[in-house]
């Protein structure tokens, strides 16, 4: 008999944590720092977040959260249901804890924000996310630069054509290289704190997005203090003024050394982009990192100048799903591509 209720954890981290490293054996153990700073730690004055539990003779099978991340929605401001940590234990998948755990917490969530947002990666979930009213958005693929073919080749019995391999990427690396623009200069910062200008800069980049994730200072001093992760920002100025940002963290994806790109803004100067895209490039070769990595809709991928700095679409895919609760909101204003700008920021990965 399966029962559902609001997690507690006080008394149930450790099974949290034991959930975790069945559901996500690629991942490890998840500490409770990590645990804390996600669901407990959020700068929201009502809530940190929502949090549900599947039980089987009290043992906890099955995990649901939400965190209500502010965002603007054309001209009004609500919280977003940012649904995340969703696992069930791999003895009990199969047996509907997946629809009955994700039926009980979107009702439940609908008392509080008009719609919920997440991003699966794995298309065994999607099924169960359709099955409770969720509909896919749009893709958001994922985008890599390949500065060096070695650790990717490692894995395969083609190892000895990394040297012949380069070359190309080389070879790539020069046709799709754009010449340095004058009169920009860039800033390589370790703490968003140091980037002198932000709160001016976001403030117009708000303006430049229909649908957008409200980047306050104490989201982005929360979002970038997870535990056990260090980012660089990169920030272009022209005439002392910031034009473009993009804040990154070193991981492994694909079994590569990545610097992935979380967050990326430009206000009204396009041509930083290039120089932004030069200096994440030149900073990745200077440390040994293979791949440069974003996940972006499309449509941003084209507006942001992915393809012309040397950028390829993958083979994975992001999708962005969305259950509208309480339809305060059109599904045409929220299912638009064009209406967005997501990245790895609106989500809690990285």
């Amino acid at each position: 008999m399966i029962s559902i209720k609001n997690f507690d954890k006080e008394f149930e981290l450790n099974s949290y944590v034991n959930l975790f490293c069945n559901a996500f054996p690629e991942v490890g153990k998840i500490t409770s720092e990590e645990y804390n700073w996600l669901f407990h730690s959020y700068p929201n004055v009502n809530r940190c977040s929502f949090e549900y539990g599947a039980y089987i003779n009290n043992q906890l099978v099955g995990y649901y959260a939400a965190i209500p991340y502010l965002y603007k929605i054309g001209k009004e401001e609500t919280n977003v249901g940012m649904v995340c940590g969703v696992m069930t234990h791999s003895d009990y998948r199969g047996k509907g804890i997946f629809t009955k755990l994700g039926n009980h917490a979107t009702n439940d969530l609908s008392l509080f924000v008009p719609f919920t947002m997440g991003y699966p990666i794995r298309k065994s979930v999607i099924p169960g996310h359709i099955k409770v009213g969720w509909k896919i958005a749009f893709k958001l693929p994922l985008y890599a630069k390949i500065l060096k073919s070695d650790s990717f080749l490692k894995q395969t019995k083609f190892r000895f054509l990394s040297p012949i391999i380069n070359i190309f990427l080389s070879l790539y690396d020069t046709l799709t290289n754009l010449n340095s623009k004058k009169g920009y200069s860039v800033e390589i910062c370790d703490s968003i704190d140091l980037v002198d200008g932000l709160e001016e800069f976001v403030a117009d980049w708000r303006n430049t997005v229909i649908n957008r994730l409200e980047k306050t200072t104490d989201f982005l001093k929360w979002r970038y203090a997870k535990p056990n992760a260090k980012y660089k920002f990169f920030a272009i100025r022209k005439n002392k003024k910031l034009v473009s940002l993009a804040a990154c963290r070193k991981a492994e994806k694909l079994g590569v050394t990545t610097l992935c790109i979380i967050d990326l803004m430009c206000v009204n100067d396009k041509e930083s982009l290039d120089v932004l895209y030069n200096s994440i490039k030149k900073y990745s070769k200077e440390n040994g990192i293979e791949m440069i990595m974003t996940m972006m809709s499309s449509v941003s991928a084209r507006k942001y100048r992915l393809f012309r700095n040397g950028f390829i679409s993958t083979p994975y895919n992001f999708k962005l799903i969305i259950k509208n609760l309480t339809h305060k909101f059109q599904d045409k204003t929220l299912f638009d591509e064009n209406n967005w700008h997501l990245m790895w920021v609106d989500s809690d990965d990285l």
